[in-house]
């Protein structure tokens, strides 16, 4: 008879075995299954309930995780690593379960070196730590994790500064790059190295991010959270020219990048109301657009739909003349009223007289 508790040297063929049985059966039968693992796994019965999900329902994942909550997370890990081959997942069983030594061992054939030096380290295997840190380093292609590592792990800073330097003012990661380059000196300290910095993009354009608007977005990070007030205010001395330098350039930004600097602008000035007003009209000045003027027709539109009927007799302003008016319009280039002068059928448009 078979041991119903799924252990490490259990042989069952279960779901890889072929029967030959209608579909609905089939369903049937899995449904049973998960019902009788469901009543198992209530009654902590783990074991039990790992037998019938990979035994006889073939789902090794699940039978892992009861294996997991049945505390054996040795044989959980075996699962993982020949039934499901994720060495990661196994590490990951065996770390949650305090195994950090053998979980490292994992995660190092999965070639995942930090986590594997982390765990070391929390053992106090230093050295073993730094050299799997060291591997990991080799294997990032990224300035930013680079530096992550080197400041963080390896405790060297000054080679972490020169991998961010050379991630900026090109490249995939400039601004991240830059931003992450400015704060490491304000968190060492350094707050020469980073005025010595802010002078060079002062008086060396071809050193600053592009676009533009890049550039002043990390001038305001700097205005806002480095921890030494007079780079605080060199960066804000800065921003003005940059945006000025930007918007008189040929060509000219495009309606988005204009729209981004010209917001920028009155951050570094927030008490100063007027200066955001003023953006916010010069970017609408800057991107009217051009509508040409009408030309005026030569001919007379009258409006119909709009005639008022005279029936009083009116003076033409020539009081030497008569003239009765009959009806009342208007069109685009103005008033016209229609009437007769002295027996003759004409148009008075603003003193002038039109006969028909």
């Amino acid at each position: 008879m078979r041991n119903p508790n799924l252990t490490s040297s259990s042989q069952g063929g279960g779901a890889v075995d072929v029967w030959s049985i209608p579909n609905d059966t089939r369903l049937k039968l899995e449904r049973k299954y998960r019902e009788a693992a469901a009543r198992e796994a209530a009654a902590g019965h783990f074991g039990r309930a790992a037998y019938i999900h990979g035994e006889l329902l073939g789902d090794w994942a699940q039978a892992a995780a009861m294996l997991e909550k049945a505390g054996r997370p040795r044989e959980a890990a075996r699962i993982y690593m020949e039934r499901l081959r994720s060495g990661t997942r196994a590490a990951q069983c065996l770390e949650k379960a305090g195994l950090l030594a053998e979980a490292a061992v994992l995660y190092r054939e999965a070639h995942q070196y930090e986590k594997a030096g982390d765990l070391l380290a929390a053992l106090g295997q230093e050295e073993e730590a730094k050299a799997l840190w060291e591997t990991a380093l080799l294997a990032l292609s990224s300035p930013l994790d680079q530096a992550r590592l080197l400041e963080g792990k390896l405790k060297n800073p000054a080679h972490a500064l020169r991998v961010l330097q050379s991630g900026w003012p090109s490249g995939r990661q400039a601004q991240a790059c830059f931003d992450a380059h400015l704060a490491l000196l304000g968190r060492l300290g350094r707050h020469e190295a980073a005025g010595g910095l802010l002078d060079r993009l002062e008086h060396e354009s071809v050193i600053r991010l592009q676009p533009a608007s890049a550039m002043v977005a990390s001038l305001h990070r700097l205005f806002s959270q480095y921890p030494d007030f007079p780079l605080r205010a060199k960066a804000a001395g800065l921003a003005a020219p940059f945006i000025g330098e930007a918007l008189t350039a040929e060509p000219p930004p495009d309606r988005a990048e204009t729209a981004k600097l010209l917001t920028l602008l009155p951050q570094f000035s927030p008490e100063d109301v007027l200066l955001s007003r003023d953006s916010a009209r010069f970017s609408l000045s800057r991107h009217r657009p051009a509508v040409p003027l009408l030309e005026q027709s030569r001919s007379t539109h009258l409006r119909p739909d709009r005639v008022i009927r005279l029936g009083d007799r009116m003076v033409h302003p020539d009081k030497a003349k008569e003239a009765v008016w009959d009806s009342l319009t208007d069109s685009p280039d103005g008033p016209h009223v229609v009437g007769w002068l002295r027996g003759h059928r004409g148009i008075w448009t603003e003193g002038v007289n039109t006969l028909l």
